[in-house]
C-alpha cells in the first residue's frame, strides 16, 4: 500500500490504517514498525462558532501539535516516557495544512500531528483472558502458566517503579542476576498510571530466544503527574512526600486532593476520592490474582449493594501471609499441596463479615483462594505482599515503597528460578539479552585474536625477509 509521507526530514512514516486515526508506522531508517495515533480529533466543524468549545479544543489541539513538532518537545515527552516496559513514546510526524475548494469555509484544514508510540505486536493480556487455546490448558489448580505470571509481575512493576520514583533497573555487563534500582533523574516527578488493568498490558512478540516477548504498560489516559519531586528516601513526616491524585482521572487542585486524601467520598458511590500508590500496586495485585485464581478479587473500593461500605475481602488477622502455610508447617514448594489446609481459615478476619443482610455476596479470603492453588510459594507470597487491604494508608506513603517492593519480589523471583522446575526453564528478556551480549564479546575477542594472528604472521613474514636481504 502506497504509505503516506508527512515530509523530507521526518524520521517515520505512515504506512497503513489500522482504525480511524490509527496507522501502522514505520522508522524511515530501519523500517522498524511503530503505531501512531492522530493527536488533533477536534477539527471544527463547519457550523461552529470562533467560540465555541469544539473550536477552541481544536485550536488548543492544533496548538499543542505546533509545540511538538516545531519546538522539539515531543522529543523531551519521549525521554520521559522511554522504559522497556513502558509503550513508549518515540517521536511525532506533522503533516501540512492542505487546501480545500475554492470559497469552502474550511480552505485551509488544520494540520495533523500524530504521536509515534510502540507497537506492541502481541495484542494485551486481557485478551488472553479470552483465548481458546490458552484455555485449554487451564485447570482448577492453576490458570495461567506460572512463568507467565511472574513475566506480567516483574514487567509491570519495574514501570510502576519507574514512574513512581524515576528509578531503572541496572546490572553488570557480564550478570544480570544481581540488579538493582537506581534513580536516573534527581528531580523526577512522580507519575500515577491511574488505570492498572489487563486491557493496559501489552505484549510483544519474542525477539531471540526469550519464553515471552517484551511485556509492556500503556494508555495514560489517566494518569496524574504530582508536579513535585519524588522523595527516595524514609521521612519522620511521609506526609511530605505523598503522591496522591484524584480518580478516574479527575482534575482538582492541590488542596482538594491533600483534603480528600484519606476519608472524604465520592456522591452516590461512596467511594474515597483519593488514589494512591497503594491504589495503583493493589490493581497489579489484582491483575496477577486473576491470572492465577480465574477471577480478580472484590474491589477495594466496596460493593454497591451494600452502599460501598464494605469490600467483601477478607484476610487472617493473624498472618501477613495467611495461615495455610503455617498450619500445613510442610516443606512444600508449591501451593495446593496435600498439607495445606482445605478447611476456612480459623483465625479472626479483617475485616469483618458483611453487616449487611440483604447483600447476596459473601466474603472472599484472598489468602486462602492462592494457596490452594498450585504456583510456587514464591509467587503467593509475591501477589499477597501487594493484596494487603488491612495495611494503613500512611505505610504506603513511605518514600521509595514500590522501589522496597520491587527489590522484594526480586529476591522470590530468583528463588523461584531457582528452586523449581518451570523456573530454571524460564528464559527472560534480560536472560536473551545477557547471551546476545556474551556472543557479541566472544565475537569481539575472537577478532582480536585473529587480528593478533595477521599482525604475528605479518611481523614473521618481514623479519623473513630481512633475512633473506641479509
Amino acid at each position: 500500500m502506497k504509505d503516506i509521507n508527512p515530509g523530507r526530514d521526518e524520521e517515520f512514516r505512515l504506512v497503513k490504517s489500522i482504525k480511524d486515526d490509527v496507522w501502522l508506522a514505520e522508522r524511515v531508517s530501519d523500517g522498524e514498525p511503530f503505531v501512531a495515533r492522530r493527536l488533533e480529533e477536534l477539527d471544527p466543524l463547519p457550523g461552529d462558532s470562533p467560540g465555541s468549545r469544539v473550536s477552541e479544543e481544536a485550536r488548543d489541539a492544533e496548538g499543542l501539535g505546533r509545540l511538538l513538532s516545531e519546538c522539539g518537545v515531543d522529543r523531551q515527552l519521549a525521554q520521559i516516557l522511554n522504559h522497556e516496559n513502558i509503550v513508549s513514546l518515540a517521536g511525532a510526524i506533522t503533516q501540512g495544512a492542505g487546501a480545500g475548494a475554492a470559497g469552502d469555509k474550511e480552505a485551509r484544514r488544520p494540520r495533523n500531528t500524530w504521536l509515534v508510540w510502540d507497537y506492541p505486536d502481541a495484542g494485551t493480556l486481557e485478551q488472553l483472558f479470552h483465548d481458546g487455546e490458552l484455555a485449554k490448558e487451564h485447570g482448577p489448580r492453576r490458570y495461567m502458566p506460572e512463568s507467565l505470571c511472574w513475566h506480567v509481575l516483574r514487567s509491570v512493576l519495574s514501570a510502576l517503579t519507574y514512574l513512581h520514583e524515576g528509578s531503572r533497573a541496572f546490572c553488570e555487563e557480564d550478570d544480570m542476576v544481581e540488579n538493582w534500582m537506581s534513580s536516573v533523574d534527581d528531580d523526577w516527578h512522580p507519575v500515577l498510571h491511574g488505570a492498572v488493568t489487563a486491557e493496559n498490558i501489552f505484549f510483544q512478540h519474542p525477539r531471540g530466544t526469550e519464553t515471552y516477548g517484551v511485556c509492556k504498560l500503556g494508555n495514560f489516559s489517566q494518569a496524574f503527574i504530582s508536579g513535585k519531586v519524588a522523595l527516595q528516601y524514609y521521612m519522620d513526616e511521609p506526609e511530605k512526600g505523598i503522591v496522591a491524585g484524584l480518580r478516574d482521572g479527575r482534575i482538582g487542585s492541590l488542596d482538594e486532593i491533600r483534603d480528600n486524601l484519606y476519608s472524604t467520598l465520592l456522591l452516590k458511590t461512596n467511594k474515597r476520592k483519593s488514589y494512591t500508590v497503594k491504589d495503583e500496586l493493589w490493581s497489579l495485585g489484582a491483575v496477577v490474582h486473576q491470572m492465577m485464581v480465574g477471577a480478580p478479587p472484590p474491589s477495594p473500593d466496596g460493593c454497591a449493594a451494600c452502599n460501598y461500605e464494605c469490600n467483601h475481602i477478607q484476610v487472617c488477622a493473624k498472618h501477613a501471609e495467611g495461615c495455610p502455610p503455617f498450619e500445613a508447617a510442610c516443606s512444600c514448594d508449591f501451593g495446593g499441596c496435600p498439607h495445606i489446609p482445605t478447611k476456612p481459615c480459623p483465625h479472626p478476619k479483617y475485616p469483618q463479615e458483611c453487616p449487611h443482610e440483604k447483600c447476596p455476596r459473601s466474603g472472599v479470603h484472598i489468602q486462602d483462594n492462592l494457596w490452594q492453588k498450585h504456583y510456587s510459594r514464591h509467587l503467593i507470597t509475591a501477589v499477597l505482599m501487594l493484596l494487603q487491604p488491612g495495611r494503613s494508608l500512611g505505610d504506603w506513603f513511605r518514600p521509595g515503597k514500590t522501589g522496597e517492593i520491587w527489590g522484594r519480589q526480586e529476591d522470590l523471583y530468583q528463588g523461584w528460578q531457582n528452586e523449581t522446575n518451570e523456573g530454571s526453564a524460564y528464559r527472560s528478556f534480560e536472560d536473551d539479552l545477557l547471551d546476545r551480549g556474551l556472543a557479541q564479546e566472544a565475537k569481539r575477542r575472537r577478532a582480536e585474536e585473529e587480528e593478533k594472528r595477521r599482525q604475528k604472521a605479518s611481523e614473521k613474514k618481514i623479519w623473513g625477509e630481512m633475512d633473506l636481504s641479509e
